[in-house]
């Protein structure tokens, strides 16, 4: 998201966001059943997308995952993809804003 905010996941399937120049951690919710594998911000849009050892990718909105009424429960999620038969370890930028290849 611009270089503003810091995502990363966890072997639990947690992800933890935290604001770069604060250094504050700003949520941490439960995303995946099995290990992260890769978080990434998609260029040019408010979306994260997480992948997993679980074979799912997941989108989040941001402004979902920030909403201070939700702290204490999971973001919706806005779009997963489940057709991978094996773990996802890794998501690419593609050429056009909100595109992603695993």
């Amino acid at each position: 998201d611009d270089g503003v905010y810091l995502a990363a996941g966890t072997q639990q399937g947690h992800v933890f966001i935290w604001h770069l120049n604060s250094g504050d951690m700003l949520r941490m919710f439960s995303a995946h059943y099995r290990a992260i594998q890769q978080v990434l911000f998609l260029k040019d849009t408010s979306f994260l997308v997480t992948a997993s050892a679980d074979s799912a990718i997941k989108s989040w909105n941001m402004a979902d995952v920030l909403d201070v009424m939700r702290t204490n429960a999971t973001p919706p999620c806005h779009q997963v993809i489940t057709d991978h038969h094996l773990a996802v370890s890794d998501l690419k930028c593609c050429g056009r804003p909100g595109w992603v290849a695993s």
